[in-house]
């Protein structure tokens, strides 16, 4: 079988699978990048193409203050940060866009471009919230309340980095996930109920300082490893004890900001500043982690827009020169295609999502044989800084913009259960 052949194989099985889901389903996008920290919204019964202009525009909510936070979704509620004046306050609405509270979490950074960096965390009623100037805050999302508080540089002897702390922090188990980014603290797990420290990952040397990833979490071969970059690598880390497993020089830069993605024992990053990245493949024996490079490329420069993995392929963001789509297991480009233009991605129901960051929106199979268009619009008052990953939840697209979220209706109404 040729090598167009097995593609276009995975991509018909995939797309018969998706027709054969339930239509009805709707699912909350709790945290940075999805239920799974992976760019995928597990929504289905979503409309594969749009009409001109773009679906309906169902609500638009003002006031957020600048900011580059993705909107959350749980249960009916919408929860964002945003920079008003100088402080960082933290947003909640309902369905309509009609505000139910904000808080004031305390000062947000004042580096440039100015707004807030990280995306909510919120898991069993709590919600977890990282400013730029690192104060970590843990809320009751019922009582407005704040549980418990740490200033991530002054418990860790860090610094705060250049931009401002802007990962978003993981929930896992009963850990919080940060990267303080202290001599002794690349990686660090707190107690989510009561922020004490559980264990910290001390990096090596020149390694100390924060970078702007978001960490994620994976069991492969009996162990449990939570995997980020750090200033200068792709790290994996014991998700137990903290201790360094393994790490991976390739993918860095003047500025990491990506989120790693994990398949089948391969773990891919990517970064900008000219960089790109490449994949790794895990072999685990008596807790002890190998990490190989299978291939490595420049054609997947991915500076802060991401990159989701379907099906055995990853689309993602190569800077200017718009979207590529590359094999996992080979490395092998598949396509490049300009379609919307630098930007964002996140994908729903096999299609992608891409926001470019002057606020062009699009609408694209994931077919890793080509980027075609089905789908365009432009959001309301665009301009530079779109830089808010979309969001595919309860049958609506969430696009954000500074001091708007402009909500979509995005669900294939033909499909209802009458």
């Amino acid at each position: 079988m040729t090598h167009q052949a097995r593609i276009m194989l995975v991509w018909t099985l995939s797309i018969l699978f998706i027709g054969a889901a339930n239509p009805c389903f709707a699912a909350d996008w709790p945290q940075w990048q999805g239920p799974n920290r992976d760019g995928r919204s597990t929504e289905t019964g979503l409309l594969r193409s749009w009409p001109e202009g773009g679906p309906a525009l169902l609500a638009t909510i003002d006031g957020l203050g600048r900011g580059f936070a993705q909107p959350c979704v749980v249960s009916g509620k919408i929860y964002t940060t945003g920079k008003v004046g100088e402080d960082l306050i933290l947003f909640c609405f309902d369905v309509n866009g009609e505000k139910i509270w904000q808080l004031k979490v305390g000062p947000e950074s004042n580096a440039q471009p100015s707004g807030s960096r990280s995306t909510p965390t919120i898991q069993g009623g709590r919600l977890y919230v990282l400013s730029g100037v690192g104060d970590l805050v843990a809320y009751d999302v019922a009582t407005e309340e704040s549980i418990w508080r740490v200033n991530v540089p002054e418990r860790f002897g860090a610094k705060v980095p250049t931009y401002g702390y802007a990962e978003s922090v993981l929930i896992d188990g009963d850990q919080l996930i940060c990267a303080p980014g202290g001599p002794g603290a690349v990686v660090a797990a707190l107690n989510k109920n009561t922020g004490e420290t559980i264990w910290t990952t001390k990096g090596d040397e020149g390694e100390e300082g924060a970078t702007y990833s978001s960490a994620i979490v994976f069991d492969y071969e009996g162990l449990r490893q939570i995997s980020i970059m750090s200033h200068l690598a792709l790290l994996g880390v014991a998700e137990e004890d903290g201790r360094l497993l393994w790490r991976y020089d390739r993918p860095r830069a003047e500025q990491n900001c990506s989120t790693p993605v994990f398949f089948t024992g391969y773990v891919f990053a990517a970064t900008g500043y000219g960089t790109g990245g490449g994949a790794v493949k895990l072999t685990v024996r008596d807790g002890e982690v190998e990490a190989k490079q299978m291939w490595e490329t420049k054609e997947m420069k991915a500076h802060h827009g991401g990159y989701v993995l379907v099906d055995g392929y990853i689309y993602g963001n190569n800077d200017s020169e718009g979207w590529t789509c590359i094999e996992l297991a080979t490395g092998k480009v598949t396509y490049k295609a300009k379609g919307v233009g630098k930007g964002s991605i996140a994908y729903a129901d096999g299609m992608l999502y891409t926001l470019s960051e002057n606020g062009k929106m699009g609408l694209a199979p994931a077919n890793p044989l080509e980027h075609k268009i089905v789908g365009e619009f432009m959001i309301p008052n665009a301009g530079g800084e779109t830089w808010a990953h979309p969001v595919i939840a309860d049958g609506k697209l969430f696009l954000r913009r500074h001091e708007q979220i402009f909500i979509y209706d995005v669900k294939d109404r033909t499909k209802e259960v009458q």
